[in-house]
């Protein structure tokens, strides 16, 4: 996990040598920014930037980076699970800054955020564990209450199976303020129907990007919309920092878009569910 010895993580980078990099020198990468508003962009990506993301995968071409991408960070998976024995358990609690001097929440300040979540190694893998306890406000009516609690809870296996493929289990359970916690709560979250832009501990159904044109998305489309916005708000639980630029709101995030990778969902959550990785920094950095 954490501790997992740093002669582990160098045999991993000696793997994935360059010599088992294609020799392609740049990609053209075409791939929806926000399917919300139906953008499409062409990138020009080098291989430098691409290997700055995900060092050890070793073709760069549209068809294959998905599974190279998830190839490398399914090796530091095993890779911690078999430095770690059956039974270990770690309650992680950190913090974490985020980059962003003029936070439109705190103005003229770092904004910290805490990530607490259980590691453990079980007989079946790595589990990661979230006890997520929400609230609503008070002028939401029980009706609503309910239908912000089923979306939610219909994200819980989409997220799961993005966590799956890295051989990760993800035990996410969800609490509502209606109920006794079985278990102790790692994040309070607010659960509002907006429209209103989502962050760490405020998930919003409608965000105010989309909407112009919610009440014209299938149900479907509605329901993947918000729980991928789930899904990145709780990489912030488990200590993850937003990897987009924001140059208005936050001049002094230098993060360069592809070094995340277009797919990244720490940088975009405006692609199909295939699309969607975590990417080898961040597994690194929550074991």
């Amino acid at each position: 996990m954490r501790h997992a010895p740093l002669s582990v993580l160098f045999l991993l980078m000696q793997l994935y040598s360059e010599a088992a990099i294609a020799t392609v020198s740049e990609l053209q990468i075409i791939h929806v920014v926000n399917s919300a508003r139906e953008q499409l962009e062409t990138q020009t990506v080098s291989r430098a930037d691409l290997k700055r993301c995900c060092p050890g995968c070793q073709t760069f071409d549209e068809n294959t980076y998905f599974d190279n991408i998830r190839s490398v960070n399914q090796k530091i998976v095993q890779a911690c699970a078999a430095a770690t024995p059956v039974g270990t358990s770690l309650e992680t609690d950190q913090t974490f800054t985020w980059l962003c001097e003029k936070n439109i929440f705190w103005p003229n300040k770092k904004r910290t955020v805490r990530a607490r979540y259980r590691l453990s190694r079980q007989s079946d893998g790595l589990h990661i564990q979230l006890n997520q306890h929400v609230s609503f406000s008070s002028t939401i009516d029980n009706p609503k209450k309910t239908e912000l609690l089923s979306s939610l809870e219909q994200c819980v296996p989409k997220i799961q199976n993005v966590w799956k493929r890295y051989g990760i289990t993800l035990d996410l359970n969800i609490n509502s303020n209606d109920a006794s916690p079985t278990v102790q709560p790692h994040n309070e979250i607010i659960l509002d129907p907006g429209p209103c832009r989502s962050n760490t501990y405020h998930f919003c159904q409608i965000e105010k990007a989309n909407e112009a044109k919610w009440e014209s998305y299938p149900k479907s489309q509605k329901i993947d919309l918000y729980c991928k916005m789930v899904l990145h708000e709780m990489g912030h639980h488990l200590g993850l920092p937003d990897n987009y630029e924001e140059p208005t709101q936050c001049p002094d995030r230098k993060e360069i878009r592809i070094i995340a990778a277009p797919w990244n969902i720490m940088q975009s959550e405006y692609h199909a569910w295939e699309e969607i990785e975590f990417i080898p920094e961040h597994l690194e950095q929550i074991l």
